[in-house]
């Protein structure tokens, strides 16, 4: 089994994913729970399901850097997205992350992620050249930590209409904008879901 999917419709070709089982490895909102994509869709094929599961039991070994380092200089793809489900569930597990991102300065990862209280690895990911990480916002997290770019789908209590318009809208195709997002620590909207 490949650690890394190849990259689907949206991000292209050049793009590797790596995703966990959504809700079990996150700390969801109450508006998450409801709306995740990643609770729909071909999210909810078994094999897809499995497939996360199987990446989340390889993400808990000892080898696991070793292994997702080999496997990307293998590879050797442009960009990796981590957790287009799923999310960091431990702080060991997001040091494990900080080693993969440092021996790999070739590839440009970014993230998305509600996991503020995992705070200073969070930050100590987010300062890597190589490695962009947004905070999350939805109506039921109503302010933002501040400490990183953010992504969100809606106008709500945590970002105003005046500052959500001036927002980099992703156009829910990577190679359109050439991949501005994983290159520039901006904040950026999605389409409602």
């Amino acid at each position: 089994m490949d650690i890394f999917i190849k990259g689907n419709s949206k991000m292209g070709p050049k793009v590797l994913i790596f995703n966990l089982p959504p809700l079990t490895t996150c700390k969801p909102s109450e508006w998450c729970k409801k709306n995740c994509y990643a609770l729909k869709g071909r999210h909810c094929w078994p094999s897809v399901k499995e497939s996360q599961q199987k990446r989340l039991e390889l993400s808990k070994r000892p080898d696991f850097v070793q292994l997702a380092v080999a496997e990307l200089k293998r590879r050797r793809p442009q960009y990796v997205r981590l957790h287009s489900a799923g999310d960091f569930y431990s702080v060991e597990y997001a040091k494990k992350w900080l080693e993969i991102i440092k021996q790999c300065p070739e590839i440009l990862f970014r993230t998305t992620t509600k996991r503020t209280d995992l705070g200073k690895v969070i930050r100590e990911l987010d300062s890597l050249p190589n490695m962009i990480v947004r905070e999350s916002l939805d109506p039921t997290r109503p302010k933002p930590s501040g400490l990183l770019p953010t992504t969100t789908m809606v106008i709500g209590t945590s970002v105003n209409a005046e500052t959500y318009a001036k927002l980099f809208f992703c156009r829910d195709y990577c190679p359109a904008c050439n991949y501005t997002c994983w290159k520039e620590r901006i904040s950026i909207k999605f389409l409602p879901l």
